[in-house]
């Protein structure tokens, strides 16, 4: 694994797009840097991506040859989860892979949570292997992650002021029975969604409500708020030195 050391992100080439233009996509925003789409006569057929899924797993198999996570969520919840990187050629081959397990916690019936320190650990661990035994740098980094785990930290420090809710967590059952005030299809005609524990909102609502001086911290700008992707696009690109706070939204 030595020698092969993260690229920042506004250093990576030209991002080559076939399977996985979303992600692709995310990160040129977040780096700024050109992106061409398999169609796009400009495209070439040489370059990689690494890709990794951070929360629960990701699409791809699991070191144990299992996989895990986001295609299916578990029948039920499991004490361990993991980050796993692949690097894929352009043209489909997986020239690396790397997986890291990293713990979930339960501190009460309903509560889920990840520590946010240990994804970031495990995505680089991940990402190393897969670049160690790709032995080659990819022309763009891609994320994919469970959407709405949801954290809040200091931009200063980049300390999470609490853990990340995972999207399971259903703690903010009386915040979204508020909003709802009898009718979960409140906002439907706007979202195309009913109000439901799994989104963010009501999550961020919780820690800025429950964790002591949060929300005056949040006023006050000290605070920012993101999902898996934009924590590790944050911390990619240079964490307190300058990182850059995106979404997909």
């Amino acid at each position: 694994m030595a020698g092969h050391e993260l690229p920042a992100m506004h250093e990576l080439p030209t991002a080559i797009v076939h399977e996985f233009p979303a992600a692709a996509m995310a990160a040129s925003a977040a780096s700024r840097m050109p992106v061409t789409s398999s169609g796009d006569s400009t495209a070439t057929s040489t370059g990689s991506y690494c890709l990794f899924g951070a929360d629960i797993g990701s699409c791809f198999p699991a070191a144990s040859g299992k996989g895990n996570g986001l295609c299916g969520a578990p029948a039920a919840p499991s004490a361990r989860t993991g980050t796993t990187a692949p690097v894929v050629a352009a043209d489909g081959r997986v020239l690396g892979r790397g997986y890291r397990e990293f713990p979930q916690h339960f501190p009460r019936p309903g509560w889920v949570e990840h520590e946010p320190e240990e994804i970031w650990q495990s995505v680089l661990d991940a990402v190393r292997q897969a670049l160690g035994t790709a032995g080659e740098t990819p022309a763009v980094l891609g994320i994919t992650n469970q959407r709405e785990t949801a954290l809040v930290w200091d931009r200063s420090s980049g300390e999470p002021v609490y853990n990340a809710l995972v999207w399971q967590d259903t703690r903010q059952q009386d915040i979204v029975d508020m909003l709802a005030d009898g009718n979960q299809d409140r906002f439907r005609d706007k979202t195309g969604l009913p109000l439901a524990t799994y989104f963010s909102g009501t999550k961020v609502r919780w820690i800025l409500d429950n964790v002591e001086g949060a929300r005056a911290r949040a006023e006050a700008g000290d605070l920012m708020f993101g999902n898996i992707d934009t924590w590790c696009i944050w911390n990619l690109t240079g964490g307190t030195d300058g990182g850059r706070h995106v979404t997909d939204v």
